[in-house]
């Protein structure tokens, strides 16, 4: 009667392993595309008040399934934050980047990176409306942006749409208007604009 059992029931076992190794396969392996960042090639802009400069990704990738991106994540290299706009005074260039790489700003000794990983994508006219977390310095907050995504051949190109955060979100305070211990002789705006750029290669 046992034997019995096992004979009629091992069909049934075997058609559900079929079906989930196939869909598992097709999902996760055979179908799923993915792009890695070209860390040389992709940056971040950023500008704030008269000043503006670059930062540059670490690492991260993004992957699709059936023209839907599953998952994104980017690292930032928070040491490598860099001024353009002060060209004849190194003195002053070189204390802009060391200010903002400070314990009063990004602390970047304690947190040398910080990212980015993607909640939500959705298909827009150009690309995609992302929402995420962007975490610094420990503390995630949610963004989300517009983002242009050009595709050639087995590399992929994103712009996002420029980014306005509040760094006061992530507890940065130091020198802001808002905060009671700053000197109101040197004040910094809190709004930081940045504009993401990844180049991106298919694995």
């Amino acid at each position: 009667m046992k034997l019995l059992f096992f004979i009629l029931l091992l069909p049934i076992v075997l058609f559900s392993e079929v079906n989930s190794d196939k869909e598992n396969n097709i999902k996760y392996n055979n179908d799923t595309i993915i792009y890695s960042i070209d860390n040389e090639k992709s940056r971040i802009d950023w500008y704030c008040d008269i000043h503006n400069g670059y930062i540059k990704l670490d690492s991260g990738n993004i992957k699709m399934y059936n023209g839907e991106i599953v998952s994104g994540r980017f690292v930032i290299c928070m040491e490598s934050v860099f001024d353009l706009d002060i060209d004849n005074y190194e003195l002053m260039k070189v204390t802009l980047e060391n200010t903002l790489k400070s314990v009063e700003f990004f602390n970047t000794v304690k947190f040398h990176t910080s990212d980015f990983e993607f909640d939500d994508a959705i298909v827009s006219e150009n690309g995609y409306e992302i929402t995420g977390e962007l975490r610094l310095m420990n503390v995630s907050q949610c963004i989300n942006f517009g983002s242009e995504f050009i595709f050639d051949d087995d590399s992929l190109m994103i712009t996002s749409d420029s980014i306005i955060i509040d760094r006061t979100h992530w507890g940065i305070t130091s020198m802001s208007k808002n905060d009671a211990k700053s000197d109101k002789s040197f004040i910094v705006p809190n709004d930081i604009g940045i504009v993401v750029h990844l180049i991106m290669k298919k694995n």
